[in-house]
Protein backbone atom coordinates (compact mmCIF):
# COMPACT_ATOMS: atom_id res chain seq x y z
CA UNK A 1 0.00 0.00 0.00
CA UNK A 2 1.43 3.39 -1.12
CA UNK A 3 1.79 5.55 1.93
CA UNK A 4 1.98 9.54 2.11
CA UNK A 5 2.79 12.04 4.76
CA UNK A 6 1.16 15.40 5.77
CA UNK A 7 2.40 17.89 8.73
CA UNK A 8 -0.94 18.41 10.77
CA UNK A 9 -0.37 22.34 10.18
CA UNK A 10 -1.10 21.64 6.60
CA UNK A 11 -3.81 19.25 6.37
CA UNK A 12 -6.48 21.50 6.07
CA UNK A 13 -4.99 22.85 3.19
CA UNK A 14 -4.86 19.45 1.68
CA UNK A 15 -7.87 17.41 2.89
CA UNK A 16 -9.63 17.27 -0.25
CA UNK A 17 -6.79 15.98 -2.11
CA UNK A 18 -5.46 13.64 0.79
CA UNK A 19 -9.01 12.09 1.18
CA UNK A 20 -9.08 11.05 -2.60
CA UNK A 21 -5.48 9.73 -2.17
CA UNK A 22 -6.74 7.43 0.68
CA UNK A 23 -10.03 6.83 -1.09
CA UNK A 24 -7.54 5.29 -3.97
CA UNK A 25 -5.50 3.22 -1.77
CA UNK A 26 -2.99 5.31 -0.23
CA UNK A 27 -2.10 5.40 3.37
CA UNK A 28 -1.80 9.12 4.54
CA UNK A 29 -0.32 9.52 7.82
CA UNK A 30 -0.66 12.92 9.48
CA UNK A 31 1.86 13.81 11.70
CA UNK A 32 3.35 16.77 14.07
CA UNK A 33 6.87 17.62 14.27
CA UNK A 34 7.63 14.82 12.12
CA UNK A 35 6.11 12.38 15.06
CA UNK A 36 2.81 10.10 13.42
CA UNK A 37 -0.27 11.17 15.45
CA UNK A 38 -2.97 9.69 12.80
CA UNK A 39 -3.43 7.71 9.88
CA UNK A 40 -6.12 8.30 7.20
CA UNK A 41 -7.10 5.40 4.74
CA UNK A 42 -10.08 4.40 2.81
CA UNK A 43 -13.47 2.59 4.14
CA UNK A 44 -13.88 -0.62 2.50
CA UNK A 45 -17.41 -2.12 1.53
CA UNK A 46 -17.11 -5.71 2.27
CA UNK A 47 -16.98 -7.78 -0.90
CA UNK A 48 -19.52 -9.98 -0.16
CA UNK A 49 -21.93 -10.41 2.54
CA UNK A 50 -21.31 -12.49 5.50
CA UNK A 51 -23.63 -15.53 5.42
CA UNK A 52 -25.43 -16.82 8.43
CA UNK A 53 -25.27 -19.90 9.55
CA UNK A 54 -22.57 -20.96 7.71
CA UNK A 55 -20.42 -23.19 10.77
CA UNK A 56 -23.77 -24.63 12.36
CA UNK A 57 -22.34 -26.26 15.73
CA UNK A 58 -18.86 -24.57 15.77
CA UNK A 59 -19.26 -22.73 18.84
CA UNK A 60 -21.00 -24.21 22.05
CA UNK A 61 -22.11 -21.53 24.99
CA UNK A 62 -21.04 -23.46 27.96
CA UNK A 63 -23.90 -24.30 30.59
CA UNK A 64 -23.56 -21.26 32.83
CA UNK A 65 -22.76 -19.23 30.69
CA UNK A 66 -25.48 -16.07 31.38
CA UNK A 67 -25.05 -16.99 35.21
CA UNK A 68 -24.48 -13.49 37.10
CA UNK A 69 -20.19 -13.07 37.72
CA UNK A 70 -19.01 -13.64 41.46
CA UNK A 71 -18.32 -10.21 43.17
CA UNK A 72 -14.43 -11.04 43.36
CA UNK A 73 -15.03 -10.30 39.19
CA UNK A 74 -16.04 -7.21 39.96
CA UNK A 75 -14.40 -6.05 43.07
CA UNK A 76 -10.99 -7.33 41.83
CA UNK A 77 -10.33 -10.07 44.04
CA UNK A 78 -9.46 -13.67 43.79
CA UNK A 79 -11.90 -16.09 42.48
Amino acid sequence: MPTASVEIKDLPAQFDDLVKQAAAGTEVIVTEANVPRAKLVAIRDPKKPRTLGLHPGAMEMLEGFDDPLPDEFWLGGDP
